[in-house]
């Protein structure tokens, strides 16, 4: 059972996840100029996060939550790393015509 539960566990997943974010991060210094200052600024906002699952107890629907936040925001920085500037061009322009339209 200590096999399984170590492989299985939330333990296992928290791990997973920050070797995925050191990855991340390693990929966004090597980029330059405003790819690199957005990427480094999401993993920051991500690194708190990272280090509640790590640290604090909380219940196992909030466990939840935080590490699906915390997917989506890798998942979004991993789209900035591999596409750069044009992407963050027409995210920018999106969000521009979203806010003027209000």
């Amino acid at each position: 059972m200590d096999i399984l539960g170590m492989m299985m566990g939330w333990d296992w997943k928290v791990q997973r996840t920050r070797r995925r974010w050191d990855r991340l991060r390693e990929h966004s210094l090597k980029k330059e100029g405003r790819v690199r200052r957005e990427a480094l600024r999401e993993l920051d906002i991500l690194e708190d996060k990272m280090r509640m699952l790590e640290e604090q107890d909380m219940s196992r629907r909030d466990r939840i939550r935080l590490m699906r936040e915390l997917e989506m925001g890798m998942a979004n920085v991993e789209d900035l790393i591999e596409k750069g500037e044009a992407w963050m061009a027409t995210t920018t322009s999106a969000a521009n015509k979203k806010h003027q339209a209000h």
